[in-house]
């Protein structure tokens, strides 16, 4: 695969992975709308529990037991969506980082393979350079400056001044 088409699969997995992240938000709201529809719920029959205890009538009623377990069945339908999505969500963060991993990788395969040539012409005058500077800083050393290196650069500065 080229790092065009792994560019374009990266934004097509990048835009699903919006849309998950679009889901695990909607999954989030639904949780918390169920969780405080079965808080209001339990509420008010906390109150009518009350009200039951002190009327002495038989509490729980079928009718609130209903209500109260439909309830919490929506509020772990609603985690359940959620762990869902996140894990989704996950999964395709994975996706478009491994993406992502391979089109690093293909760039710097292209660039070594172009980077090859300079590299060696680079080398080799790098190389000439410190062939050259040892040569100066022997002469130097020959000729009594035990500080080659300044030596040469203080002569090599007057000779440039007089041309």
């Amino acid at each position: 695969m080229t790092i065009t088409e792994l560019n374009e699969k990266k934004t097509a997995e990048a835009a699903k992975l919006q849309r998950i992240s679009e889901r695990v938000h909607t999954a989030r709201v639904a949780l918390e709308d169920a969780e405080g529809a079965a808080n209001k719920i339990e509420r008010a029959l906390r109150s009518e529990q009350e009200n039951a205890v002190l009327d002495e009538l038989p509490w729980p009623t079928p009718d609130a037991e209903k209500k109260i377990a439909a309830a919490r069945v929506k509020v772990s339908t609603a985690e359940s969506m959620l762990s869902a999505a996140q894990g989704a969500a996950e999964q395709q963060a994975q996706i478009v980082e491994g993406i992502e991993g391979e089109a690093t990788a293909r760039r710097m395969e292209a660039f070594a393979l172009e980077l090859g040539p300079a590299a060696g012409r680079a080398f080799e005058l790098m190389s000439a350079f410190t062939e050259a500077a040892l040569e100066l800083r022997i002469i130097a050393h020959k000729n009594g400056f035990t500080d080659g290196i300044t030596a040469v650069s203080d002569t090599l500065r007057e000779q440039t001044v007089e041309i």
